[in-house]
C-alpha cells in the first residue's frame, strides 16, 4: 500500500506524511516554532496535532521554568514616608532548554517578589507570599491569580483525577506552637477567570501532630500527593520524616520515615531537599565538612511509599563550596540534571557554617565518570530564585475552545 503523500511549499516536492511527522518530531521547539511558517499543513501539524506534540515531547530534552529579573521593566516602589521611585526590578517567568536558550517569557504583572513552586506539571505556580499565588500556562501565556485565605506560603499540585489544587500554609509565631499551623486547600475550577474568587477549605492537622515545613526545598508534589519534610528545625528529629497529603481526598496519609542518616557531626553542614525523580519522591542530601574539605551529595529514591523503603541511587563527589543541590531529571542516557548552588569563595565571602554570597549552576552529572559538567551559570541570566522546575507541557500547543481546559 502506497504511503500517503503531501505537497508542501512551492517547489512541488512530495513526501509521505508519516516521514514528515517523524522528521519534524525530532526537532527542538525553537526550530519548530519557525517551521510553522513553512505552509498551512506544517502549521496544523506542529500547532494542533496532539499526537505530534506528544511524540516531540518524548524525544526532546527537558524544558525548565524559572523566575528571573526582567531586563526592561520598571516597578514603582513606595517608601514609608510616602515617597515613590521607579526601579528596574520586574519579574518574569522564563521557559528555557538545557543550554540556557529562552523559549518563552511571561511577564509577572505587578509581581515584585515571587518564588517558583517546584511541581513537574504543565502549569507553573509562582508564590507571591501572603498576597496570592499565580498559576501560569506557558504555552498560552495565560494566568490565574489565586487569592484569599490565610496562607503565607502556597504550594501546588495535581490530584490523580487531574484537578489542580493550591495549598495555603500559614506562618508561625513561635517554635513551641509549631504543630498548630493552619493548612487550607482550594481547587482551580475549569475555565477559571484571571482572578477567580477562591473558596478555601481547611485541612485538618495530621495525627499525631507534627511540624510540616513549607520553606524552599521542603515540599514536593509527586503522583497526586503533596509531601512535607517534618521536624523541629533545631532538634535532632529535624527532617526525620515526610508527611503526605493526598490531594484527591484532602486527607493525610501515613507519615514516611526518612532514610537513615546521622545527625551532623562537628564541623559538618547538611542541606536536604525533596523533589520528584524517576516518577517518585526523591531526597537529596548535601554534606560538607570544613575539617577535611570534602563534600558529597546523596540522592535517595522512595521505591515503596507504603513500606517506607528508600534506595540510595547516587553518591556524587562535590567541590567544597557546594551549598545545596536539587535533582531535576534523569535523562535517557542516564545522566542527571542538577541545579547546584555554590558559595562564592573570597575574603569575607566564604564559610562552611555561615551564609554567604552564592551562585546557581545548571549541571549534568555522569554516573559513569562521576563528574559534573556545567551547562548554564544562572547568575548571568539575572536568576532570582533558589529553584527551577521541569515544565512538562508543550510550547507547541495552541489554545482551543474546550471549556474544560485551563484558561483565563
Amino acid at each position: 500500500m502506497e504511503a500517503k503523500k503531501a505537497k508542501h511549499g512551492g517547489g512541488g516536492v512530495s513526501l509521505p506524511e508519516d516521514v514528515i511527522f517523524d522528521v519534524l518530531s525530532w526537532l527542538p521547539v525553537r526550530s519548530l516554532c519557525r517551521f510553522r511558517c513553512v505552509c498551512k499543513a506544517w502549521r496544523a501539524l506542529i500547532s494542533y496535532d496532539p499526537a505530534f506534540a506528544a511524540a516531540q515531547k518524548s524525544r526532546a530534552a527537558p524544558l525548565l521554568a524559572g523566575v528571573f529579573l526582567s531586563p526592561d521593566r520598571l516597578v514603582r516602589r513606595v517608601a514609608l514616608d510616602g515617597s515613590s521611585s521607579w526601579e528596574q526590578h520586574g519579574l518574569e517567568l522564563r521557559v528555557m532548554d538545557m543550554g540556557g536558550d529562552v523559549l518563552r517569557v511571561v511577564e509577572l504583572e505587578g509581581a515584585v517578589e515571587g518564588a517558583l513552586v517546584p511541581a513537574c506539571l504543565d502549569l507553573v505556580c509562582v508564590d507571591g507570599g501572603a498576597a496570592a499565588a499565580r498559576l501560569i500556562d506557558p504555552a498560552t501565556r495565560r494566568a490565574v491569580t489565586v487569592a484569599g485565605g490565610r496562607g503565607r506560603y502556597h504550594r501546588f499540585g495535581r490530584a490523580l483525577s487531574g484537578a489542580y489544587k493550591v495549598v495555603g500554609c500559614s506562618g508561625f509565631n513561635s517554635w513551641d506552637r509549631h504543630d498548630r499551623r493552619r493548612l487550607e486547600i482550594t481547587t482551580l475550577a475549569p475555565g477559571a477567570g484571571a482572578r477567580e474568587p477562591t473558596s478555601w477549605r481547611q485541612v485538618p492537622p495530621p495525627q499525631p501532630a507534627v511540624f510540616t515545613c513549607s520553606c524552599h526545598g521542603c515540599t514536593a508534589s509527586v503522583n497526586g500527593v503533596l509531601h512535607f519534610l517534618t521536624g523541629h528545625p533545631f532538634a535532632p528529629t529535624w527532617r526525620s520524616h515526610v508527611a503526605r497529603l493526598d490531594l484527591e481526598t484532602e486527607e493525610w496519609m501515613t507519615t514516611v520515615k526518612a532514610p537513615a542518616t546521622e545527625w551532623p557531626k562537628e564541623g559538618e553542614r547538611w542541606e536536604i531537599t525533596i523533589g520528584e525523580l524517576k516518577g517518585t519522591l526523591s531526597m537529596v542530601e548535601t554534606v560538607r565538612s570544613h575539617l577535611d574539605g570534602t563534600a558529597c551529595t546523596n540522592i535517595w529514591l522512595l521505591v515503596d511509599p507504603e513500606k517506607g523503603v528508600w534506595v540510595k541511587e547516587y553518591t556524587m563527589p562535590m567541590p567544597r563550596t557546594v551549598s545545596l543541590v536539587e535533582a531535576l531529571e534523569v535523562l535517557g542516557d542516564g545522566t542527571v540534571l542538577l541545579l547546584s548552588t555554590f558559595e562564592i569563595e573570597g575574603e569575607g565571602k566564604y564559610s562552611y557554617l555561615f551564609e554567604g554570597e552564592k551562585t546557581c549552576v545548571l549541571q549534568l552529572y555522569d554516573p559513569g565518570t562521576r563528574v559534573c559538567k556545567d551547562l548554564v551559570k544562572m547568575a548571568g541570566n539575572r536568576f532570582c530564585g533558589k529553584t527551577m522546575t521541569l515544565y512538562t507541557g508543550s510550547l507547541l500547543s495552541r489554545p482551543t475552545n474546550n471549556p474544560g481546559q485551563f484558561s483565563c
